[in-house]
């Protein structure tokens, strides 16, 4: 008899979906059934080869007349195809990675009485988590200090850590070695999944205003948005440095394995694959993110000094310069960070999450109870 399946729901951005499909190979290397649900921003991530996904045709709100009405008829639709779906294959338990994707999978999951688990990748619980908190049997959280954390009697909070990609988790016993006075610095430049214009222009304006010997001494693998690679890579010829322009740099985890240290939006994925590969990093936190939840995780990792936080309001060419000239002259720096990020190494999370996951689907089937809405 095949088992009822895992949904497992990943959707949006980079960040809810690199854990998603972490758990999602741990569950399947145990020999689970599982079912995606995506959507089409965040399709391009999942495995090709994959023929369990499915897409919603989600899409996210506007702040206008038409984007309202917009939104309203995808989530309708996309909560009858989940009401549909769960139905037809009954799964066993509904796994959801936040933002507004998941809300279809989570109202049709409520309806149906099919156990709920949430994950939170944030330092600050987002706001589809909380409002779906009190009709989940465990929110699974990736920080020891997350803020915003809900409190209800029936729901169980459980840090597992933040999932990350087996190939980066396997880095987690590396030993970090950073560079002697006077070798190369390897820099990481990283926008994100929704990229970053501003690391476009100001790096490499900032790296020409160093002294020509400094220059030398760096390498910059810098990734940023396709239409603007021409333009970054002219940015670049006034200075002397290496760089290693590219829209997708396909094997992070050899890179992670080459840099120094990363240059970066403070999105959760990144963190915990920072975490994982105990690269330090200079943090610059998305401005417009929900709830400002990347100043909150970049932060978190400052408090402990494992990383550097500069706001984009205060992120210029002389407090950068200051930065990358403190790293070139005492790269000794950078091994206390890496140091600091031992307690935030995240390698096993997956296998936590899976094994929360597998506690109810091993448990006999009970009615669950319907909780009351206030």
């Amino acid at each position: 008899m095949m088992k009822r399946p895992i949904i497992i729901v990943g959707a949006g951005t980079g960040g809810h979906v690199f854990p998603a499909i972490s758990l999602a190979e741990t569950l399947l290397e145990k020999g689970e059934h599982i079912f995606i649900l995506t959507d089409s921003r965040a399709s391009s991530y999942w495995p090709i080869a994959w023929d369990n996904i499915k897409l919603l045709p989600i899409q996210p709100l506007r702040k206008n007349f038409k984007g309202i009405f917009t939104f309203i008829v995808s989530l309708l639709v996309s909560s009858f195809l989940c009401l549909r779906l769960f139905w037809r294959l009954k799964p066993s338990v509904v796994v959801t990675f936040g933002g507004y994707p998941t809300l279809p999978a989570l109202g049709a999951a409520f309806l149906l009485r099919i156990s709920i688990i949430l994950h939170e990748q944030n330092a600050v619980a987002g706001r589809v988590n909380h409002l779906f908190s009190r009709f989940a049997k465990y929110l699974a959280f990736s920080w020891p200090e997350t803020k915003n954390l809900p409190s209800y009697p029936s729901l169980k909070l459980v840090m597992t850590g933040l999932p990350v990609r087996r190939s980066i988790a396997e880095l987690h016993k590396r030993r970090y070695h950073p560079p002697q006075k006077d070798d190369v610095v390897k820099v990481l430049i990283l926008g994100g999944s929704q990229g970053t214009q501003i690391f476009n222009a100001l790096i490499p304006e900032t790296i020409s205003l160093l002294p020509e010997n400094l220059q030398r001494r760096l390498e910059i693998f810098h990734q940023c948005r396709q239409e603007t690679l021409s333009s970054v890579a002219l940015a670049y010829e006034k200075t002397s440095v290496k760089v290693n322009l590219q829209s997708f740099f396909k094997d992070i985890p050899k890179l992670f394995s080459t840099v120094d240290f990363v240059i970066s939006r403070s999105g959760a994925s990144t963190l915990g694959e920072v975490a994982t590969g105990g690269l330090p990093a200079i943090f610059v936190p998305y401005q417009q993110a929900k709830d400002d939840h990347q100043t909150v995780n970049a932060l978190n990792f400052e408090k402990k000094g494992a990383a550097w936080t500069i706001p984009q309001s205060q992120f210029t060419s002389a407090r950068l310069k200051y930065m990358l000239e403190a790293v070139l002259e005492n790269p000794e720096i950078l091994l206390g960070a890496s140091e600091s990020l031992n307690c935030l190494k995240s390698h096993d999370a997956s296998q936590k999450l899976a094994d929360l996951i597998l506690n109810i689907v091993l448990t006999p089937n009970r009615a669950r109870k319907r909780t009351k809405i206030l």
